[in-house]
């Protein structure tokens, strides 16, 4: 009796093992396999670049002409992205001398556009939203054009932004896309100010080396 139960437990052991692993491994599949994903969007299209009226709060009047330079946040996955957030998390500036300057104390929070209500915003399966990242204010004769921030800045970054020489700048963006569900896409964002030009020349973080593109890419999976 004491062999039979022996080998019928050393035949059922696999069998209940598997009882136990095999649906714990699908539902883990499963899960990965719907999961949202979050896609930044980094070329320079046209509607990264948008000559639009700045209205006045006060008494809507049209104050002046804003080009928005902005990111195009994707759900690449198949379950809504819940609380999608992005972060200004550090800044690079060269000037045209080649002197850099470097901040990083201070996380500011990135507004999404047409969206003033929430920094935060849910992206359903197939979605995509544009993230304001920076602005140009646009002089009346477009050759002193300025960056515009429309929303308060930590007053360390004022302090740095203000501290940087005039003229022809190259800005670094680090930026961080963030949800409550979803994997966290850190992203450098380069782009060039020039107070005479009446656009952000945008330089593509994902074509600027042979390879890139199927790096970020892969990033997105």
């Amino acid at each position: 009796m004491g062999e039979w139960l022996a080998s019928a437990l050393a035949w059922l052991t696999p069998l209940l093992a598997a009882g136990v692993v095999v649906p714990f491994v699908v539902r883990a599949i499963h899960k990965f396999w719907i999961r949202p994903i979050i896609h930044v969007g980094l070329d320079d299209k046209a509607d990264c670049h948008q000559r639009t009226p700045l209205v006045s709060k006060q008494d809507g009047k049209v104050v002046a002409q804003v080009m928005y330079l902005r990111l195009r946040i994707r759900n690449r996955g198949r379950t809504t992205i819940k609380d999608c957030f992005g972060n200004l998390v550090g800044i690079r500036v060269r000037d045209e001398a080649g002197k850099v300057f470097d901040f990083d104390r201070e996380v500011h929070p990135l507004g999404w556009a047409h969206y003033p209500q929430s920094k935060q915003r849910n992206i359903a399966r197939g979605d995509k939203y544009p993230l304001d990242v920076a602005s140009l204010l646009l002089s009346k004769d477009e050759k002193h054009n300025q960056l515009y921030w429309p929303d308060p800045l930590p007053t360390s970054m004022i302090e740095f932004l203000q501290s940087l020489p005039q003229g022809k700048l190259t800005y670094l963006f680090e930026i961080r896309v963030n949800a409550d569900n979803a994997r966290p896409r850190s992203v450098p964002l380069q782009f060039v100010f020039d107070p005479a030009r009446s656009n952000l020349s945008l330089i593509p973080f994902n074509t600027r080396w042979p390879g890139w593109r199927w790096r970020w890419w892969w990033r997105a999976r």
